[in-house]
């Protein structure tokens, strides 16, 4: 039966027939429809050898192939816990924009807590290694530590595009291949998009690294990071939660030093080996140039299917195998 007024069918109310009316609504409802979205996640696809290590007294190559697996992942599955009043009724975009600090845009993420910058990427305690010495070890993981700090916080390197503190301990090997395949560059140096700058704040950091031997017995040092960037915004009545403009990339990488005398000099230093990771609340357009930006830039994506929680993602401990939710 039709809904009824005192004048007739309430559907043929002259105000529900406004052309303007109509268009107001159906804009409302289609902006409401992308702020619900959930974060995206991305996952690249292997990448090419890199060239292979030479020694003088043999003419044996030994290889190892370099697997960059980069994925990205989107964040709106958070925000529904985030961004409720207590009575359980959505709060409204202004109350959103207040709610994130532009001087702590961490807060209310699962980094929050993390440690600021460099003071994140930790050496463990070296010991011996098979036929290395503690002090061996120890230069492994600070020579380490230095090439991840340049490659994922420097300024330098990652806003403007200098490679090269990232890359003044890499084997000449290394520094041909970032400079030949930039595409696999961003599983190696994070660049952040020169149109969306970041805030004037520390990226927050959390991982581990851990020393082991390779099998032509080279000192390897496991890295696995995560790091969250925030991203500066031109209208924080636009944000409606903190991984709008929180960008997040994980990289898993392996980095194998090369220091004995009987390898050649385009071997010695430090050959990057294995790249795996993702990124997540990132905009999809900017990734697919190997370049991270927020979420809030890249609207023209509808994510298919659930994603879990920021919680998986921002967690250094959680799997590798991520959906890729760019496509």
């Amino acid at each position: 039966m039709a809904l009824r007024d005192d004048d007739g069918d309430i559907f043929d109310h002259p105000d529900l027939r406004n052309p303007t009316w109509l268009a107001r609504v159906e804009k409302d409802a289609k902006k409401a429809a992308r702020k619900a979205r959930p974060p995206r996640v991305r996952k690249r696809k292997s990448r090419p050898r890199e060239p292979r290590p030479r020694r003088f007294s043999t003419t044996t190559r030994i290889g190892l192939i370099i697997t960059s697996a980069l994925v990205v992942v989107s964040a709106a599955t958070y925000l529904p816990k985030l961004w409720t009043k207590h009575d359980h009724t959505t709060a409204t975009t202004a109350d959103l924009a207040f709610r994130v600090d532009m001087t702590h845009p961490f807060e209310n993420t699962p980094a929050s807590g993390w440690s600021d910058g460099a003071a994140g990427i930790v050496t463990p305690i070296a010991t011996p290694l098979r036929g290395h010495s503690a002090k061996e070890v120890q230069d492994a993981f600070d020579r380490t530590k230095a090439v991840v700090i340049a490659s994922r916080l420097d300024p330098d390197v990652i806003e403007r595009g200098d490679l090269t503190k990232a890359t003044t301990l890499l084997s000449a090997y290394s520094k041909r291949f970032l400079d030949e395949d930039p595409h696999s560059r961003s599983s190696w140096v994070t660049k952040i998009a020169n149109e969306y700058p970041l805030l004037p704040v520390r990226p927050k950091v959390s991982g581990r690294m851990w020393a082991d031997i390779d099998n032509t017995g080279n000192i390897l040092i496991h890295t696995d990071y995560v790091v969250a960037y925030a991203f500066a915004i031109d209208d924080p009545s636009r944000i409606r939660g903190p991984f709008d403009i929180v960008a997040v990339e994980r990289h898993a990488a392996d980095y194998v030093h090369y220091t004995d005398p009987k390898w050649d000099a385009d071997t010695l230093g430090i050959r990057l080996s294995h790249a795996d990771g993702y990124r997540y609340s990132m905009s999809c357009t900017a990734a697919d140039r190997g370049e991270l930006a927020p979420a809030y830039s890249d609207h023209s994506h509808d994510p298919a299917g659930d994603l879990a929680g920021p919680e998986r993602y921002l967690d250094p401990n959680s799997s590798l195998q991520v959906p890729d939710d760019c496509h």
